[in-house]
Protein backbone atom coordinates (compact mmCIF):
# COMPACT_ATOMS: atom_id res chain seq x y z
CA UNK A 1 0.00 0.00 0.00
CA UNK A 2 1.31 3.73 -1.16
CA UNK A 3 1.45 6.75 1.29
CA UNK A 4 -1.15 8.19 -0.65
CA UNK A 5 -3.79 4.70 -0.38
CA UNK A 6 -3.56 5.85 3.88
CA UNK A 7 -4.74 9.33 3.49
CA UNK A 8 -7.99 7.93 1.37
CA UNK A 9 -8.86 5.35 3.60
CA UNK A 10 -9.54 7.99 6.44
CA UNK A 11 -10.85 10.40 4.27
CA UNK A 12 -13.35 7.99 3.24
CA UNK A 13 -14.10 6.52 6.88
CA UNK A 14 -14.98 9.91 7.31
CA UNK A 15 -17.29 10.65 4.65
CA UNK A 16 -19.10 7.30 5.49
CA UNK A 17 -19.18 8.96 9.25
CA UNK A 18 -20.53 12.06 8.17
CA UNK A 19 -23.27 10.07 5.78
CA UNK A 20 -24.23 7.66 8.30
CA UNK A 21 -25.37 11.14 10.92
CA UNK A 22 -26.99 12.48 8.07
CA UNK A 23 -29.01 9.41 7.10
CA UNK A 24 -29.89 9.51 11.15
CA UNK A 25 -30.89 12.72 10.79
CA UNK A 26 -32.94 12.26 8.05
CA UNK A 27 -34.41 9.28 9.70
CA UNK A 28 -35.81 11.08 12.75
CA UNK A 29 -36.83 13.38 10.49
CA UNK A 30 -38.95 11.34 8.61
CA UNK A 31 -40.17 10.07 12.01
CA UNK A 32 -41.41 13.62 13.19
CA UNK A 33 -43.26 13.93 9.45
CA UNK A 34 -44.94 11.11 9.69
CA UNK A 35 -46.42 11.98 13.44
CA UNK A 36 -47.41 15.41 11.98
CA UNK A 37 -48.41 13.45 8.81
CA UNK A 38 -51.21 11.34 11.51
CA UNK A 39 -52.21 14.58 13.37
CA UNK A 40 -53.19 16.16 10.43
CA UNK A 41 -55.31 13.21 8.99
CA UNK A 42 -56.86 13.17 12.95
CA UNK A 43 -57.53 16.96 11.99
CA UNK A 44 -58.65 16.55 8.92
CA UNK A 45 -61.08 13.56 9.76
CA UNK A 46 -62.37 15.73 12.64
CA UNK A 47 -62.77 18.56 10.63
CA UNK A 48 -64.85 16.30 7.98
CA UNK A 49 -67.30 15.15 10.51
CA UNK A 50 -67.88 19.02 11.80
CA UNK A 51 -68.83 20.01 8.18
CA UNK A 52 -70.84 17.12 7.55
CA UNK A 53 -72.73 18.29 10.92
CA UNK A 54 -73.18 21.68 9.74
CA UNK A 55 -74.99 20.78 6.42
CA UNK A 56 -77.04 18.12 8.44
CA UNK A 57 -77.87 20.86 11.07
CA UNK A 58 -78.24 23.80 7.90
CA UNK A 59 -80.72 21.54 6.18
CA UNK A 60 -82.91 21.38 9.42
CA UNK A 61 -83.07 24.61 9.57
CA UNK A 62 -83.53 25.26 6.25
CA UNK A 63 -80.75 27.30 5.74
CA UNK A 64 -79.29 26.50 2.40
CA UNK A 65 -76.01 27.73 -0.05
CA UNK A 66 -77.05 29.95 -3.16
CA UNK A 67 -78.59 27.27 -5.25
CA UNK A 68 -79.25 30.08 -7.63
CA UNK A 69 -81.94 32.22 -5.55
CA UNK A 70 -80.57 35.23 -6.23
CA UNK A 71 -80.68 34.65 -9.64
CA UNK A 72 -83.72 33.60 -9.50
CA UNK A 73 -85.13 36.59 -7.74
CA UNK A 74 -83.40 38.87 -10.01
CA UNK A 75 -84.89 37.47 -12.94
CA UNK A 76 -88.35 37.88 -11.10
CA UNK A 77 -88.21 41.43 -10.54
CA UNK A 78 -86.93 42.06 -14.57
CA UNK A 79 -90.28 39.91 -15.58
CA UNK A 80 -92.08 42.21 -13.14
CA UNK A 81 -90.50 45.22 -13.92
CA UNK A 82 -91.50 44.99 -17.67
CA UNK A 83 -95.26 43.76 -17.21
CA UNK A 84 -95.21 47.09 -14.92
CA UNK A 85 -93.70 49.42 -18.03
CA UNK A 86 -96.49 47.54 -19.88
CA UNK A 87 -99.11 48.45 -18.02
CA UNK A 88 -98.22 52.42 -17.91
CA UNK A 89 -99.00 52.34 -21.49
CA UNK A 90 -102.42 50.80 -21.07
CA UNK A 91 -103.53 53.10 -17.77
CA UNK A 92 -102.40 55.93 -20.20
CA UNK A 93 -104.75 55.32 -22.47
CA UNK A 94 -107.77 53.96 -19.91
CA UNK A 95 -107.01 56.96 -17.12
CA UNK A 96 -110.32 55.98 -15.27
CA UNK A 97 -109.98 52.38 -14.59
CA UNK A 98 -109.16 53.09 -11.26
CA UNK A 99 -108.88 49.66 -10.07
CA UNK A 100 -106.30 48.26 -12.29
CA UNK A 101 -104.22 51.65 -11.85
CA UNK A 102 -104.23 50.89 -8.08
CA UNK A 103 -103.27 47.47 -8.53
CA UNK A 104 -100.12 48.20 -11.13
CA UNK A 105 -98.96 51.12 -7.54
CA UNK A 106 -99.23 48.13 -5.77
CA UNK A 107 -97.18 45.61 -7.92
CA UNK A 108 -94.44 48.76 -8.25
CA UNK A 109 -94.12 48.74 -4.81
CA UNK A 110 -94.06 44.73 -4.48
CA UNK A 111 -91.38 45.28 -6.94
CA UNK A 112 -89.07 47.87 -4.90
CA UNK A 113 -89.47 45.49 -1.67
CA UNK A 114 -88.44 42.18 -3.96
CA UNK A 115 -85.48 44.46 -4.73
CA UNK A 116 -84.76 44.73 -1.48
CA UNK A 117 -84.68 41.36 -0.23
CA UNK A 118 -82.78 40.68 -3.55
CA UNK A 119 -80.04 42.92 -2.50
CA UNK A 120 -80.08 41.39 1.25
CA UNK A 121 -80.00 37.56 0.07
CA UNK A 122 -77.39 38.60 -2.57
CA UNK A 123 -75.33 40.02 0.46
CA UNK A 124 -75.45 37.18 3.04
CA UNK A 125 -75.00 34.58 -0.13
CA UNK A 126 -71.41 35.89 -0.87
Amino acid sequence: MTYSGLFDEHKKEEQIRKLKAEVKRLKEIDKEHQKLNGKLHLELEALKKDNTLLHEGNERLNIYRDDGVAEDIKKLIIDMTTSCKLATTIIRKNPKNVMFSSSIKALVKFIARLDEIYKKVKTTLN
